[in-house]
Formats: C-alpha cells, structure tokens, sequence
C-alpha cells in the first residue's frame, strides 16, 4: 500500500513539473495561424477585409517541435518567440522561389518511418507522432511567436535523439546549398557530400554556434518600422499540446506560402496606416 502511494505521488510531482508557459524544447506540439492576433500585432488589427481574405491561413494545421526559444523580452507578457521544426508527410517538395532551397532528401525521417534516398539515421521519438510517413525538412524551419499559456506536457512526445543525428544532416544539406551557389552542379555536389570527389577551394564557412537550428532557411524576428524590408515576418500561432485533436497535418512548405502571402497583405496595411490622412 505504501509503495502504491509513494508512485501515485512520484507521478504526480512529475505531472505538475511538466506545466510551461511555452512548448519545451524538443517537445511537439501542433499550430496554425492565428490570422487575428497577427494583425493585431503587425496592423492594428487590420480591417475585416483582411480577416476575411486571410481566414483560410487558420483551417491549415501543422505540427512540429521546438528548437529554440528566444529569451523573454522585457515587457512583453503575452507572446514568446521560438523556432520550430515542422513535420511532413513524405519527402520534401521543391520551394519554388528558390531553386537551391529544397530537394527530395532534405529530410530526416521519424521513427517508425526508416526509408531516405540518402540512408539517413532516423528520429527516435519518447512515443510514436499520430500521423504516418512523417520526416522532419531539414530546411523549413520557421521562427513564430505563441502565446503564454500554461499547458501540461507530460503525455507529449518528444525528440530523444542525440545531437549529431539531428545536426549531421542539417550541415550537409547547408554544404550542398553552399556548393550549388558556388556554381557546382547538384551530380558533383553529392559526389562531394558523399566523400567521392574532394571539395572544391571556395569559401565554406563554418557554423557559428553548433545550434540545431537551420540558420540558412530561419526566418528572422521582423522589424516592424520596416516591415517590407524584413525577411522574417513572424506570425503569431495557436498552439496545441494534444497530437490527435489533429487527424490530419498540412505540408510546412503551404505554411512558409501562407507565410509570405500574410507577410505581402501586411506590408500594404502597414503603408497605409504609416500614410498620411
């Protein structure tokens, strides 16, 4: 009897340690748009046009983990910036305005998902993700802000791998963007990724920090006196901790879309509102 109540309390002291204001690092999470509070924070609110003109953005949902939060900003109580990793279903998809952003195999898969053009060590997660056939893109990492709310992430699966399995791949596929815009071509880039051809003698700077954040693709915190000249606008997202309230997850590549369609009616409220009457 003793014992059962010893564990009874354990697990309830370790439920309560795992309520945040914010997702844990590595924890997943599911989000969408939050297309209101976006306007709010970069137009004043917009107009209802806007509202009903971007109201789709919000039906999208996506899931992912977080790599990094920012630390809190003094004065603000209401939002806390992270970066995030998403997650898709499948390989990835070319991002069309940029032909050396994406290719098939820029990606990890998730346990129990194993199969990867280039053979890569899949994730191992602390439980299975609700969704099949799930990778990580290696170059869609998106930085957004969430609202503070307490929520509890004890039943929430988490990112158990080791650094090198999640950073390895991110720095070949960083290198191989470095070569294509070095002038190689993609067959000689792998030949060099895979160690069969040696480098070229052009400038391969090496990371500044060994952060798992993909800094060549992360967007930026916006300046918001200058918006159109930011390439990091920063939506603000509704979060949910509990995976299978969503059946069914969207491509991130239709987030960073959705991304630079908001970011595009945000510069033309902000020019409005900047004008004078």
């Amino acid at each position: 009897m003793l014992g059962k109540t010893f564990i009874s309390t354990t697990l309830r002291l370790l439920d309560v340690d795992m309520n945040y204001l914010t997702p844990p690092c590595r924890y997943y999470f599911t989000f969408s748009i939050d297309v209101a509070a976006t306007l709010e924070l970069y137009c004043d609110g917009g107009d209802d046009t806007m509202l009903q003109k971007l109201s789709g953005l919000e039906d999208r949902k996506y899931a992912g983990y977080c790599i990094e939060k920012d630390p809190p900003t003094e004065g603000d109580g209401t939002f806390h910036t992270i970066n995030i990793r998403p997650v898709q279903q499948g390989l990835t998809k070319p991002y069309p305005r940029d032909p050396y952003h994406a290719r098939p195999w820029m990606c990890i898969p998730i346990l129990p998902e194993t199969a990867h053009p280039r053979s890569r060590t899949p994730l191992k997660l602390s439980k299975p993700l609700p969704w099949s056939n799930c990778y990580h893109p290696t170059c869609h990492d998106i930085r957004a802000r969430i609202p503070k709310e307490i929520r509890n992430y004890s039943e929430t699966p988490r990112l158990r791998c080791s650094s090198p399995t999640v950073n390895n791949p991110l720095m070949q596929d960083e290198e191989f963007c470095k070569l294509l815009r070095a002038g190689v071509d993609e067959y000689r880039a792998l030949r060099i990724l895979n160690g069969i051809e040696e480098r070229p003698g052009i400038c391969m700077d090496p990371p500044d920090d060994t952060s798992e954040t993909c800094k060549t693709f992360l967007a930026k915190i916006p300046g918001i006196e200058d918006l159109e000249a930011d390439d990091g606008f920063t939506p603000v997202l509704r979060i949910d901790h509990i995976l299978t309230n969503v059946p069914e997850i969207s491509n991130p590549l239709q987030l960073w879309e959705d991304r630079d369609l908001f970011r595009r009616y945000a510069v033309i409220i902000s020019d409005c509102l900047r004008a004078p009457s």
